[in-house]
């Protein structure tokens, strides 16, 4: 009688330390991490933006970067950014990125702390520090709205212009 009391006992903690065990696992559990990453956009054949990373960590809903190169594509023009690192965001198509930005294209160079892209609007955003260089102009600021081909930057906030 005693062993099949202690028996019970042994099966009864087991069963509970294992219910315990399953409640403390992470969420996020399963990531598949990616050296070399690269993803690209396309519209009826015509590439519409290149992303390459160094590595990649996809979980969920979001693919976190890092070492990025990001390129797109209108007409003929491209546009070239690079970055520390970000996030895509796979349900919207929205691309966060942070770290030593630099965009190029139309002639200008734009760096900045922080960049939004929103793919659905062809617009960067950012509400960080930014610094706009052309040949003739260094324009320095917070905030930006640009279209994605930079035709169109404005910077927000504290606005300063230079000549070189």
């Amino acid at each position: 009688m005693e062993k099949s009391i202690i028996l019970l006992s042994l099966i009864f903690f087991s069963v509970l330390s294992c219910s315990k065990k399953k409640e403390e696992l992470p969420e996020n559990i399963y990531k598949d991490v990616i050296k070399e990453f690269n993803l690209k956009r396309t519209k009826e054949g015509k590439i519409l933006w290149n992303l390459k990373a160094k590595e990649a960590e996809i979980s969920n809903n979001i693919i976190n970067l890092r070492g990025i190169e990001f390129e797109l594509f209108h007409n003929s023009k491209k546009v070239k950014l690079n970055a520390d690192k970000g996030r895509i965001f796979k349900d919207s198509n929205k691309v966060y990125l942070e770290g030593n930005i630099v965009i190029e294209g139309e002639g200008k160079k734009v760096y900045l702390d922080d960049l939004s892209y929103d793919e659905k609007s062809s617009k960067f955003y950012s509400k960080g520090n930014v610094r706009e260089e052309t040949d003739n102009l260094i324009i320095e600021g917070e905030g930006l709205v640009a279209t994605f081909d930079l035709k169109k930057v404005e910077i927000i906030d504290n606005v300063r212009i230079k000549r070189k």
